[in-house]
């Protein structure tokens, strides 16, 4: 199926689908991982989430360097083959060809062979020490409005917050998965709201990098400007230079508050299909309240120079550091079921 013509936010039409456990789809093959979930190295918590979709790029992004037989172990969970209606990336790209892939995975894997990817112990030192200074500066921001903690802590907020948050929910930081997913989930607030983070970075972003489905590209587009000429020109388009600066300020509370909203009421293709657990509901809603109330109450207490400082600090790095970084415009082909992932 050409994904031109599939939406992948499309629900299932089939009655049999609408009746059946949801299941785990994967190269086209439809899995129930029920078993599996309590045993799976990477933890439970992504098996669940993704759930009922089709799960390929992440299964083959967070199995690279592994040496085990993944793709043999899943035979013996076999159900069926997946319905058209279930797939998205099973046939985005061509699985079966993808020398520049496998090349890359082979580099990397020869990288790390006698060496660990997790965060070495000066790392650890790093994030503890600017763990520390994120709690300090929000404090004396929050208490007293003082200026420099208004910009320690924005600094804080990117260098703490949002660090922990992307390596955490790559499991990066540490071997122990439990301990990955709290820090990124207590700590990485300030740079996004996590569970809504782990759908737009996690399951669309490195899913879908530098295609039409990238959420990351979608911000661009939406915000202001084309990644590539062969974008179709929007009339805001033309005052890019004069948006942009604005919108830098806005890189980090603009996805926090807005799309977080935006994805929760009914519009998946933000971010696109996941499954939402019933504790993320109470979990995002308070930690969404909980962005949102100590800004507003800064600005109330403090005025609005020292309540938005931290947020024009860390949008600004976070734009300058990531947005250009995001568009790489000689991966981008035309969408067809021949191309690499």
């Amino acid at each position: 199926m050409s994904p031109d013509n599939h939406d992948l936010n499309a629900p299932p039409s089939m009655p049999l689908l609408m009746n059946q456990k949801p299941l785990w789809i994967i190269h086209g093959h439809a899995f129930d991982l029920t078993d599996w979930i309590p045993r799976h190295p990477g933890g439970s918590l992504i098996l669940l989430q993704v759930q009922g979709t089709d799960c390929t790029a992440l299964f083959e992004s967070y199995h690279a360097l592994t040496k085990k037989p993944v793709n043999e172990m899943l035979k013996k969970y076999y159900i069926r083959d997946a319905f058209s209606v279930e797939m998205d990336a099973s046939c985005m790209f061509n699985w079966e060809a993808m020398p520049k892939y496998k090349k890359i995975q082979e580099q990397v894997q020869c990288y790390f062979k006698n060496t660990s990817s997790k965060a070495p112990w000066w790392v650890m030192l790093w994030y503890a020490i600017w763990l520390v200074v994120l709690m300090c500066s929000c404090y004396y921001w929050a208490t007293y409005g003082c200026k420099w903690a208004s910009i320690v802590f924005g600094l804080s907020m990117w260098y703490t917050s949002g660090d922990m948050l992307h390596t955490g929910s790559h499991y990066g930081i540490c071997k122990d998965v439990r301990l990955n997913i709290f820090l990124a989930y207590a700590f990485g607030v300030f740079h996004h709201i996590p569970s809504a983070w782990v759908r737009q970075h996690v399951m669309g972003h490195h899913a879908y990098t530098n295609t039409k489905y990238d959420p990351d590209l979608k911000h661009h587009y939406d915000w202001g400007w084309r990644n590539s000429p062969q974008d179709q020109p929007l009339a805001m388009h033309t005052q890019w230079k004069l948006r942009y600066p604005m919108l830098t300020l806005l890189t980090g509370v603009g996805p926090a508050i807005g799309e977080t909203i935006s994805w929760l009421t009914n519009k998946p293709d933000i971010y696109g299909k996941s499954n939402i657990l019933w504790w993320e509901h109470g979990l995002i809603l308070s930690q969404w309240l909980f962005y949102v109330a100590i800004f507003v109450l800064a600005v109330c207490y403090h005025g609005a120079c020292i309540g938005l400082m931290p947020l024009a600090i860390h949008g600004t790095i976070y734009s300058l550091v990531t947005q250009p970084t995001h568009i790489n415009t000689e991966s981008f082909t035309d969408e067809d079921q021949n191309r690499e992932w």
